[in-house]
């Protein structure tokens, strides 16, 4: 019979090597590894299936706060090493789990649940939406002739250590600005995902730092592995993050990237989707552009999650949201007034109504209600469904830089 459970604190050798078995990789099992692995994992909010003494299925939650239109941050369960063993699927194992995990995230305090998700069509039935979009980027920097560098603006090569330092006031000094969906980072967060060689998602050469300052201060920086090929003078310099303070910035940052030498393309594996470099290139169309969706979010207190966001337009409407696995399924009354919001339960006639899933496709801004309404997942009064999307959607569109 199988036992489902929160993990116990010998398991978590256990647990690592299930998570590699379920997404067929062969994670780092060094005792370092495995620590930097519990440091970020909360005991009481993994959940394993267990059969036999052998763990043949994985749920994970971590505490995470996501940036909302505006800057806001509010508190989110992090939905992640969700694993099941083909010889346990179709058991109702994963849908066991998943009602564990979001009533946690309820008893926690936590308005939302959010994930990357490995496939598409599984998500969607427990009340997730796909609310972040990127680009993979691929560029040949020999022909697509960027733009120069700020001069005022220099550029400094510095080390892990110093990176430990340097990099977490500037990813931190620009959350507020920065597109909504920015997660903030814990110190083990830091160390475990941008410090630490070991991770199963990152085999291979090791990652580098440069900071660009400005009149001595810090105002950005870049992350990226050099990766050599058979020719070498056609390797490929793959960017992890890049964060700047303005487009001098940014301009500056991807100068450098595109003119490292035996290292003739650049890819970006998720870049946001505004990010000008595909208008800025002289020959843009050699700029490779791929979208992929990124983070899904789920939501689960509705009045928590519609207030805890600003608005760039005013305005009101009536929305029935519709849940079939959650607590989210009432109708709420929204009124913006100075880009704040006030929402509240009512017995009042809807406007409109949508899945919880298509709510949280809108909540930081990237998510259309004109276009979901096209494709018969919001129904409702065709002036209603206008408000809905002015008011939901944002100037800039969100963004995730990691995945968790």
């Amino acid at each position: 019979m199988v036992e489902i459970r929160a993990i116990r604190d010998d398991e978590w050798q256990q647990y690592h090597d299930a998570i590699g078995f379920g997404f067929g990789g062969d994670p780092q099992d060094s005792d370092e590894a495995v620590g930097q692995f519990r440091a970020t994992n909360r005991i009481e909010t993994t959940i394993v299936a267990v059969d036999r003494g052998r763990m043949v299925a994985t749920f994970g939650s971590y505490d995470l706060e996501i940036t909302m239109p505006g800057g806001g941050r509010l508190p989110m369960a992090g939905t992640t090493h969700v694993t099941v063993h083909p010889t346990h699927r179709r058991k109702g194992i994963l849908t066991e789990m998943m009602r564990m995990h979001l009533d946690q995230a309820v008893e926690r305090g936590q308005p939302m649940a959010g994930l990357w998700a490995s496939e598409e069509r599984i998500y969607g039935r427990f009340g997730y939406g796909p609310a972040v979009y990127s680009h993979e980027l691929q560029i040949p920097v020999d022909v697509a002739a960027l733009p120069p560098g700020d001069p005022d603006i220099t550029l400094h090569p510095i080390d892990v250590d110093q990176a430990k330092e340097a990099l977490p006031p500037i990813y931190e000094q620009q959350l507020t600005t920065a597109p909504p969906g920015r997660l903030v980072r814990s110190d083990e967060w830091w160390r475990g995902r941008r410090f630490f060689e070991q991770t199963p998602q990152e085999q291979g050469p090791r990652r580098r730092y440069v900071v660009a300052e400005r009149d001595g201060e810090p105002v950005g920086y870049l992350i990226f592995r050099q990766m050599s090929s058979g020719d070498w003078s056609e390797g490929t310099t793959e960017i992890k993050e890049l964060v700047a303070a303005d487009d001098d910035v940014r301009r500056s940052l991807w100068n450098f990237a595109t003119n490292v030498d035996l290292f003739r393309n650049v890819k970006w594996w998720n870049a946001p989707l505004d990010d000008p470099l595909v208008i800025e290139a002289h020959r843009f169309r050699r700029v490779t552009r791929s979208v992929m969706d990124t983070v899904w979010l789920r939501p689960l207190d509705v009045p928590a999650v519609l207030t805890g966001r600003r608005y760039e337009r005013d305005g009101g409407v009536t929305i029935a949201v519709t849940d079939r696995f959650g607590p989210a399924a009432g109708t709420y009354r929204l009124d913006v007034t100075d880009g704040a919001a006030v929402c509240e339960a009512t017995t009042a006639t809807p406007d409109v109504t949508l899945a919880v899933e298509e709510l949280g496709r809108m909540l930081l801004g990237g998510g259309a209600a004109a276009l979901l309404a096209r494709a018969g997942l919001i129904v409702g009064d065709t002036a209603a469904i206008g408000t809905l999307h002015d008011l939901f959607v944002a100037r800039v569109p969100p963004h995730s830089p990691e995945v968790f």
